[in-house]
């Protein structure tokens, strides 16, 4: 501030070439001109009106000069608190509100502890509260899981066997661990397949086919209850024909209700049931092997379902089979 002032007042009045002094060697020379043509003293009076106001205005910025107070003091106050500020962003925060919430937690955490007048005595009583109430919800969500354990194995039992696993077993185990957020049970499911076979982990024993279906037995026994909003079911036909066909379809159909289903099959039976078709084909494009999807509309969807019937040459009997098949959905 002292610096521009300083230097605007030597601009107007003090340098040698002062705005001050341009503008009063003009004045001169034009008043002296007014006696041989009055008509000038119309340019004349505003340029004195300028002089009258410079002159003001040097006055007025010389008294505003002196009174500002340098103190070297205060500059390098300031730069040891913006050195300050940024020691404290690059440990607390990215900012200055990011410094302040991290001020404001550990004021928080500090009065807590300067406050907490809790014995060790009394804070182990506590601690054998909330250990006693963890065990007794721990303990009624096990006697829940039990209970909805043989019902929820039963019912995919009979889903599977629907699904052409005429002897198949699920089984749910519930095991004991230690207490956690999610409680005090280990869960897992068993199944066999074959008669005679003692049920394995699930994880162990079931085939690509058999997890499918498996997984349409467990989502349709618990569909819209919980779970993700998309289900992508890859071949869940294999080893599938006829009637198990027909009921593996109203299945997925059934979901459909409750999730996003996707479906890959070669199944007439279960593509007609779908409310949305995509034909996916793979072929060669400039050396290189190429997967392209397509969507299906109107009598797309029928000769498509058509030509699954019925191989590459389809006729009136598998259209409207292929009909049929879509309608039901």
């Amino acid at each position: 501030l002292v610096t521009a002032t300083t230097d605007a007042v030597n601009s107007l009045d003090e340098a040698e070439s002062s705005a001050s002094g341009q503008i009063g060697a003009s004045l001169a020379a034009l008043e002296a001109c007014c006696s041989l043509d009055p008509e000038l003293e119309a340019v004349v009076d505003p340029l004195r009106e300028s002089a009258f106001a410079l002159e003001e205005a040097v006055r007025a910025l010389r008294r505003y000069c002196d009174d500002l107070e340098t103190d070297p003091g205060a500059l390098e106050e300031a730069a040891g608190r913006l050195d300050s500020l940024k020691r404290l962003r690059k440990k607390y925060g990215e900012d200055e509100s990011a410094v302040l919430a991290f001020l404001s937690n550990a004021q928080e955490e500090l009065a807590l502890l300067e406050q907490s007048g809790t014995s060790e005595k009394e804070l182990i009583a506590s601690l054998a509260i909330s250990e006693k109430d963890l065990n007794a919800k721990a303990g009624a969500l096990t006697a829940r899981r039990h209970k909805a354990a043989k019902e929820f194995a039963s019912v995919v039992t009979k889903q599977a066997r629907e699904l052409a696993m005429e002897k198949a077993e699920f089984e749910v185990r519930i095991s004991p661990k230690p207490v956690s957020a999610d409680g005090a049970d280990s869960v897992e499911f068993f199944f066999c397949a074959n008669p005679g076979d003692p049920p394995r982990s699930l994880a162990k024993v079931a085939s690509g086919g058999e997890i499918s279906r498996l997984m349409l037995a467990i989502k349709v026994a618990s569909a819209g209850r919980a779970g993700v909003p998309t289900l992508v079911f890859d071949e869940v036909d294999t080893g599938l024909g006829g009637r198990a066909a027909g009921v593996t379809a109203g299945k997925l159909h059934e979901l459909a209700a409750h999730y996003q289903v996707i479906a890959i099959s070669h199944l007439p039976q279960i593509a007609g049931r779908a409310d949305t078709h995509f034909r996916i084909e793979k072929a060669e494009v400039g050396g290189r092997s190429s997967t392209s999807v397509t969507a299906l509309e109107g009598d797309e969807r029928i000769s498509e379902v058509a030509r699954m019937l019925a191989g590459e040459k389809v006729g009136d009997s598998a259209l409207a089979n292929a009909r049929e098949l879509i309608g039901q959905s």
